[in-house]
């Protein structure tokens, strides 16, 4: 057995079970805040959690212009004449503004992250990995666990993501500097990019992590029923807990980095019952629970034993059949998860007593944030000498954080306190 287990549903239903004393101290934590959040005025409330969320924004905000400036300028000017200090710069401001993920889920909210681990991981290893799709939490989730192998990481995390994020100001900005890949949901274009995007890795310093998802879309109900039809037409094992992967993106990554990684890292994530677990929430201080995650590295030679050079169209790769073998053992690890947690979480080792040298630290994010504030003063200045500019920026600002704060205050489910 190798598995780890992925969330029934959880983007919809709040995940699987944990047990013991994770389970009461994370239940206390909803309790705290499901009280918080329901007495009193509503409408004290809502103005509390969007002056939250707008300040977390304008923290994001800033902290996120100030390394895209650096690690755009570090790109332009050196990735020609020094590409290896370009990289260790734009690694530098990387970690220090990922960072911020680890920071807000767990000291800004009352999230708690529980990192596991099986088999021989290294913090200084290079990585494929690959993870359950849960929900809009899923960056921030995959960051703090990359936070917990201590630095640089979670600076030398990339990722497969839409093509649409490149032309999100500031973010696209981050991820382009950082190398990510982009896909446009065409093969054709799709598989010569991450190609090419395996090759420019090549020659990445250690460590690294290549996240990806196989299951390429966050689950619900109707993507399961979907998955589950998909799989009967196909004469695919039908997965209860999982969407079915898709194969094709994991081929054809995993070959294009097969000498430029140690080994696949299996991830899953999984909540905890009654977990109250959203961006809005985390934003608004309100989320609670425990997440875990789980890591289990599997060496490449074991991934590839039986690789060979036919075309991708074949659907009995050994790529194929290693990724299916994996996902329905996560699925059937889910059910047993459910009956007995305790039984699969004793099966691995917190990520602080397999590696207690392993210390993370939010030192860069501090230094980031203190240059931020110094590039903001100078702003500020030079737009004090213009009026009509420093009155239109400030008005677009408050009204972008303001509008964030309002849309996802207003996405927080909170439970509901039951009637005595």
């Amino acid at each position: 057995s190798r598995r780890g287990v992925g969330s029934a549903g959880a983007g919809l239903d709040g995940g699987s079970v944990m047990s013991g004393s994770d389970a009461v101290e994370s239940g206390e934590a909803v309790r705290e805040c499901r009280d918080e959040g329901v007495a009193g005025d509503p409408r004290a409330g809502g103005i509390r959690d969007v002056a939250l969320v707008a300040v977390a924004a304008m923290v994001i905000v800033g902290t996120g212009f100030t390394a895209a400036v650096a690690m755009l300028t570090s790109v332009v000017s050196l990735s020609l004449v020094a590409p290896a200090m370009s990289r260790r710069i734009t690694r530098w401001f990387g970690e220090a503004f990922f960072s911020l993920a680890p920071f807000l889920l767990q000291r800004w909210s009352r999230m708690r992250l529980r990192v596991y681990a099986r088999g021989d991981l290294n913090p200084d290893g290079k990585y494929l990995v690959i993870s359950n799709h849960q929900g809009n939490l899923d960056w921030m989730i995959g960051l703090s666990a990359a936070h917990a192998m201590g630095s640089p990481m979670p600076g030398s995390v990339k990722a497969v993501i839409k093509r649409s994020l490149l032309f999100v100001p500031m973010f696209g900005w981050i991820f382009w500097a950082l190398e990510f890949m982009f896909v446009q949901r065409s093969w054709t274009r799709d598989r010569s990019m991450l190609h090419r995007g395996g090759e420019r890795l090549r020659t990445y310093p250690r460590p690294l992590w290549v996240a990806l998802w196989p299951e390429g879309t966050r689950q619900t109900r109707t993507k399961l029923h979907e998955s589950q039809a998909f799989c009967r037409e196909r004469g695919h094992p039908v997965l209860h807990n999982l969407l079915f992967p898709r194969l094709k993106a994991f081929r054809a990554l995993l070959r294009a980095l097969r000498n430029s990684v140690d080994a696949v890292l299996d991830t899953t994530v999984i909540f905890e019952p009654g977990a109250n677990t959203s961006l809005g929430t985390v934003l608004s201080t309100r989320a609670a629970g425990t997440i875990s995650v789980l890591l289990e590295p599997h060496a490449i030679r074991d991934v590839l034993s039986d690789l060979n050079d036919q075309p991708d169209s074949h659907t009995h790769e050994p790529e194929d059949a290693w990724l299916i073998d994996t996902w329905v053992k996560k699925d059937a690890m889910l059910a047993r998860f459910k009956e007995n947690p305790s039984a699969v979480l004793s099966e691995y080792t917190l990520m602080e007593e397999l590696r207690p040298e392993v210390t993370p630290s939010y030192s860069k994010l501090y230094v980031l944030g203190a240059l931020s504030a110094m590039l903001w003063c100078w702003m500020l200045r030079f737009f004090h000498r213009h009026p009509q500019v420093l009155l239109a920026f400030s008005v677009v600002s408050l009204a972008l954080a303001v509008l964030f704060g309002i849309v996802f205050a207003t996405s927080i489910r909170m439970p509901r306190r039951k009637a005595a």
